[in-house]
This record gives C-alpha cells, sequence and structure tokens, in this order.
C-alpha cells in the first residue's frame, strides 16, 4: 500500500519508516534523509520546506565542493578564490548576469525564494557540522538564496552564451574577444515514450536520456523529494533546488537539446573620434557603462569596464575598426525558471503540466511529457523575441539598421510547435525538429520562424532508430524499453558498408588482397557498437577519415584506417571494447555505444596517442518509468551519486554502465524500506 501521497500523508509515512529501522527515535523527525544502496537520498519532511532543507543537506553531503564552485562561477567570483585562470569567465557571467541579488529577490516568486532559502539553510548546517573536512576556502562560506536562484539563470544563460561563442567563430576573426572559448560542448539527448495502447499493462513507457558531459557545471544528481505537495523523483544539477526531469507517481517529464536562435552578434558602428558613442538611426549614442571590481587571489583587485549598446554586451570593442561587437542573448529576462520548476514537479496530470509550462520560462527545449492517464504531449520549446528572418542564424547583424534588431515582443506560447495524444501513441525527440517527432504529423515547417526551428534539418540517426522500433512496438513490456535504451544499432552501416563492398568488388585483385581481412571483418560485424565486436573498431577508424575522402574512394579510406590500426595496436582485430573504455576510482572497463557514428546508447571521449578512448560525454542520467498504478523505473548514472573519493557510491554504477544494465529505482515506502543503507534525521 502506498502510504505517502501527494497532498499531507507523510508523517504517516515517516512512523511506517521510522518501524522498519531499529535505531530510530520514536518521536516523529523533522526530516529523514533515507539513503538506499546506490547512495540515492529519500527524504521525507512534513513540509516542502523542510523537504527542500534536507535536500540542501543532502546534495552537501556527495557534492558541496561542486556546488560552491557553481554558485561562485555565477557570480563571477571564481578568480578570486582560483586564481586569474577565471578571470574571463567571471567577467562574462557579471557582463549578462548584471542585476543585483535585490533585484533578484524581489523578482522571484515569494514561496520560491521561501523554499530555495531552506535548501540553502540545508547546505549552510552542513558545512557549519564539517567545517574542519572542507579545504580552506570552503570553511565559512554561507549559501544564499541569491546565489542558488543566481546560479539557475546561470545554466540557463550559458546555451546562450554558447550561441554567441558560435556566431563569432563563424564570422571574421576577432582580436581581444571576451567570448574566445565555450562554456559547454555540443549537447545532444534521447527521450521517447510508448503509449499505453501498444503497452502489454496499458501504461506509457517513458525514456529519459539527456546526455550530456560527465564532469563540469552540467552533472547530475539523483534524488527523490517527499514533502507536503511534493513526492518527485529524478535529478537536477549540482546545487540545484527542484528536480528538472523525472517523475511524480502521476506525471514524467524530460527536455532534450532543440534548436532555437539563442544569440545575434551586432555590429555596431563606432564614431571615429568618440570609441564609446555607436551610430543609430537617428544619431550617435552613447554606451552604458559599468565598472565591475573583481578580486584575484594573489593578484590584489581588478577594475574592468563593461559596455553596452541598446542591442547587448559589447563583447569586442575595436577603435581601430571602428565598430564593436555586440552580444545579443535571449533569457536575460528568465529569473523565474525555479518557480516553473517546481510547478512542473507539482503537476498531476498532462493539463497541469501544460500550465505549468504555458508560464514560458524555460529558454529552450524539446519538452515532452506523459501522465498516468495515458496522456502524452510534447511541446518544442523556446523564448525568443521575434526578429526579421532577412539575416540568417549566423550572419552578424547592423546594429544601426532598425529592421535588423530584435522586436520587444516574444513569441507567445501558444504559437510553438506542439502535439497532444498524436495517433500512433508514440514520441520521440532526439534532438530532431518536431514534425519528426512521430508518424502522421501535418506540421509545415514554413508555418514557423527559421529562427525558432531549422527548416532544413534532417532526420538524424539516433530519431531514424527510435522511430523505426517505436512506430512497430505493440505489447511493450519493460524488457523491450530497456533493449532500445540500451540499444547500440549502428544506423550509419546500414547507409555506408554496402558503398564500400560495391567498391571492393569491383576493385582489381591487386587493390583486394591488402584488404581482404578487413573486408571480411565488417561483413562478419553486427553493425552494433558492442565490447567485443572488432568490425566496430575497424568501422570507427575508416568512419572518421575525412569524409571527401570517404565518398570520393572508400577503399582509400578504409586502407589509411587500416594502417593506422596496425601502427597503434598492430592489428584490425581490435575488439571496441579494448579501446573504449570508462575509468573512474579503480574501475577501468569496457563501454559499448559511440557519437560519431551515433548510436542511441551513447558514450564518447577522445582518443589519446595509444589509440584509446576513455570516454567522458554522453548518456548522463538514464531513467526509464512506466507510469502504471505502482510506478516502475530503473536509472542510471554513468559514474555515483557522490563526487567523495572515499564514498561507495563515488563509483558503483560505473559496472553497471560497463555492462549496459540500469539499476531499479525505489519510490513507494516498502521498497525504500527494504533497500536502505543509512538513516539520517535533522531538525529543522
Amino acid at each position: 500500500m502506498q502510504v505517502y501521497g501527494r497532498r499531507g500523508s507523510v508523517l504517516i509515512t515517516l512512523l511506517l519508516l521510522m518501524l522498519a529501522f531499529s535505531g530510530w527515535s520514536s518521536q516523529p523527525p523533522g526530516v529523514q534523509i533515507v539513503r538506499d544502496t546506490y547512495g540515492v537520498p529519500h527524504i521525507y519532511a512534513a513540509t516542502d520546506e523542510a523537504a527542500l532543507y534536507g535536500f540542501g543537506y543532502a546534495q552537501a553531503e556527495d557534492h558541496l565542493l561542486d556546488m560552491l564552485q557553481n554558485y561562485l562561477a555565477a557570480e563571477g567570483r571564481m578568480a578570486e578564490f582560483f586564481g586569474r585562470a577565471y578571470l574571463n569567465s567571471d567577467i562574462k557571467a557579471r557582463a549578462v548576469l548584471s542585476y543585483s541579488d535585490e533585484e533578484l529577490l524581489t523578482t522571484a516568486d515569494h514561496e520560491t525564494v521561501r523554499l530555495v532559502s531552506a535548501f540553502a539553510q540545508g547546505i549552510n548546517r552542513y558545512i557549519r557540522e564539517h567545517s574542519e573536512e572542507l579545504p580552506g576556502w570552503a570553511r565559512g562560506f554561507e549559501v544564499t538564496a541569491a546565489q542558488v536562484l543566481r546560479f539557475a539563470h546561470y545554466a540557463m544563460i550559458s546555451r546562450s552564451l554558447n550561441a554567441a561563442f558560435k556566431e563569432l567563430r563563424q564570422g571574421p576573426a576577432t582580436s581581444g574577444s571576451a567570448l574566445a572559448g565555450s562554456l559547454l560542448p555540443v549537447e545532444a539527448s534521447n527521450q521517447w515514450v510508448i503509449g499505453a495502447s501498444r503497452t502489454a499493462e496499458g501504461a506509457p513507457i517513458f525514456l529519459m536520456d539527456p546526455h550530456l558531459p560527465w564532469s563540469g557545471m552540467n552533472r547530475w544528481y539523483e534524488a527523490h523529494l517527499a514533502g507536503e505537495t511534493l513526492n518527485v523523483y529524478g535529478a537536477t544539477f549540482y546545487g540545484s533546488p527542484f528536480i528538472t526531469m523525472g517523475h511524480n507517481g502521476k506525471v514524467a517529464w524530460s527536455m532534450t537539446h532543440n534548436a532555437p536562435d539563442l544569440a545575434d552578434v551586432f555590429v555596431e558602428e563606432l564614431h571615429p573620434n568618440a570609441p564609446t558613442r555607436y551610430r543609430t538611426e537617428s544619431g550617435w549614442a552613447a554606451m552604458t557603462v559599468r565598472q565591475e571590481v573583481f578580486r584575484v587571489k594573489g593578484r590584489g583587485a581588478v577594475t574592468q569596464e563593461i559596455y553596452y549598446t541598446r542591442n547587448g554586451w559589447v563583447v569586442s570593442l575595436e577603435p581601430e575598426r571602428n565598430r564593436a561587437l555586440v552580444a545579443a542573448l535571449e533569457g536575460l529576462d528568465l529569473l523565474s525558471t525555479p518557480t516553473q520548476l517546481l510547478a512542473m514537479n507539482r503537476a498531476e496530470s498532462i493539463t497541469e503540466f501544460r500550465e505549468a509550462l504555458k508560464m514560458h520560462q524555460l529558454l529552450l527545449w524539446n519538452v515532452m511529457a506523459a501522465d498516468a492517464q495515458g496522456n502524452l504531449f510534447y511541446l518544442y520549446n523556446a523564448r525568443l523575441h521575434r526578429r526579421s528572418e532577412a539575416w540568417g542564424r549566423a550572419e552578424w547583424r547592423p546594429g544601426w539598421n532598425p529592421e535588423a534588431r530584435w522586436s520587444s515582443e516574444v513569441i507567445p506560447f501558444e504559437e510553438l510547435p506542439q502535439i497532444e495524444n498524436p495517433a500512433g501513441d508514440w514520441m520521440q525527440n532526439n534532438n530532431v525538429m518536431p514534425w519528426f517527432v512521430t508518424d502522421g504529423l501535418e506540421m509545415n515547417p514554413e508555418d514557423f520562424p527559421s529562427y525558432l526551428v531549422k527548416r532544413e534539418a534532417e532526420l538524424n540517426d539516433r530519431g531514424k532508430r527510435a522511430s523505426e522500433v517505436l512506430s512497430q512496438a505493440q505489447d511493450w513490456r519493460m524488457t523491450d524499453a530497456l533493449a532500445l535504451t540500451i540499444d547500440t544499432l549502428v544506423m550509419a552501416a546500414a547507409e555506408h558498408l554496402p558503398q564500400l563492398f560495391a567498391a571492393y568488388e569491383t576493385a582489381p585483385p591487386e587493390r583486394q588482397e591488402p584488404l581482404a581481412a578487413a573486408i571480411e571483418l565488417l561483413k562478419a560485424w553486427n553493425r552494433r557498437a558492442d565490447v567485443d565486436q572488432p568490425g566496430m573498431t575497424l568501422f570507427y577508424f575508416w568512419w572518421h577519415r575525412p569524409a571527401r575522402e570517404r565518398e570520393r574512394d572508400p577503399l582509400a579510406a578504409l586502407e589509411a584506417a587500416v594502417g593506422e590500426m596496425e601502427r597503434l595496436y598492430g592489428s584490425i582485430d581490435v575488439p571496441w571494447g579494448q579501446i573504449h573504455r570508462i575509468r573512474r576510482g579503480s574501475f577501468d572497463l569496457p563501454i559499448a555505444g559511440e557519437q560519431s557514428p551515433p548510436t542511441l546508447w551513447m558514450a564518447s571521449g577522445t582518443m589519446d596517442k595509444r589509440g584509446i578512448i576513455y570516454t567522458d560525454h554522453g548518456s548522463s542520467f538514464t531513467i526509464l518509468v512506466r507510469l502504471a498504478p505502482r510506478v516502475e523505473a530503473y536509472s542510471l548514472l554513468p559514474y555515483g551519486n557522490s563526487e567523495d573519493p572515499s564514498s561507495p557510491h563515488y563509483a558503483d554504477q560505473v559496472p553497471l554502465k560497463s555492462r549496459g544494465e540500469l539499476k531499479r529505482t525505489w519510490f513507494y515506502e516498502d521498497e525504500v524500506s527494504a533497500h536502505a543503507e543509512s538513516v539520517d534525521r535533522l531538525s529543522h
């Protein structure tokens, strides 16, 4: 029987949990943190505020130093603690997040501030209790609600900054640019849902599988929060107070990266005698200037002037060329994203979930959701200002031309591509355009602005594979869903190997003979990126030859691939798992999947000089949920739920990742009590 629910029976649950564990107090505690066998915290409290307090404490136990660094990065204070190497990133953060703490807290929803404050208090309690164990820079640190909220905004704005970096790189070279770098790698993800009519038990099955780095700012923390109105399981970024993607027993949801144009570069013409004045259609205007003081460890204070035109932040001031380059970024006013996430966490139906999305406080993402009643919903989400399409996505816009400037009007929620309860009863979005989400759509790409969607985008290989399987699914069980989740089929092989084999068959004998063993190895390959497949290794080396070379002379590309493998390994008979590895803690294990060529089960990295690929990017939090009356779910982090190398949960999920297995998650009190590793009680 499910004892704790969505509306106030948490105290009963706590009493039952106390009976289930010897040594618990007979008095109802304020907050209980029950960790399961993989270190996932299940946080029970009588109020949402207390649950957030416990969540802050639990996160700090596992990720404190990374959380604090995320907060410092968002404040532009990393150089203060870690030296001059971080000064440029600090300047970026201060330039784009230029509001004060007071302005941020005044703008935010009152309940959100209260809950986030409780979260910060939980972090601070952990710092106080463990001060002697911390490095000097972290001792005495006091996290504030404003810091948590600012990081939530910074995590969003980093996507817009990335878009600006890309556009600057595509244009003429610039000297001294503050944007000479990138905050994030390319993001890719999988998500799909198979509807109730296609499953054996008449319950939707939902996959969430974001592909992100396994280090840095965008790492996932898995948790379960149960308060007065919250009962939600999923993951969020280190330092974030609300679940970003997951399920609450009634609704499951996730997000994948989509393709709105989040930034434009404007070229401003500078006055020849006054380089901080720029041309407008009505004459010369003065730039706005702010002075920011940055404390730099070992260097003292550094004062930096930050300039703005009406179009945005002046990234590069170039008086010798009579120009300035300005980054116009979407999302600068999105200060209520945590409030929307809270509403999404609480939604008990697709109707309520859509109402949360209508707050329009998410910058981007394909958002997909399903509810326990079998309803499915998809939104191509973006919050963009209207603008002229006379300039392409990568074209720099003339700042003095009023036609090139952004409108003050934002594309409303109702005009975004949306799909509800498609006839085929399945959906997928593996970073594809909305018209590829499912079968039978009558969606015209020309109906949407080109800066909102990429009209020319094709269906990628991951989308093809998921659509192929889902469109044929009948009487699916979790075993079928798990098989698709960890699917390693290389779609590119089916397209390209026949051309290679045809070239071989028509080649003269003297060219065939040196490649005979390689061709036989590729013909024997199962066309999957499995750890025991040497054909995958050879195909990988062939695939990574220049595309023009492969197309012009596929056999020459194969000769080069064979030569490179023999140089590195002395053989072409090299199983994929011998060179494609996952390493963390004491583990160094083979791992399936790949990003290029792409497979659904994704893990990727950079090859070292020895020819070994240590993966550090790919499927970063995988969770598969069946929304039956009693939810069943499986999840996996590629690393572990703790960043403490001494923790048993630092690398305990690495062997699962290596084997392509997901662990069972626990949502109900009898499951949690049966798989509890530890219990902590906090007063609040």
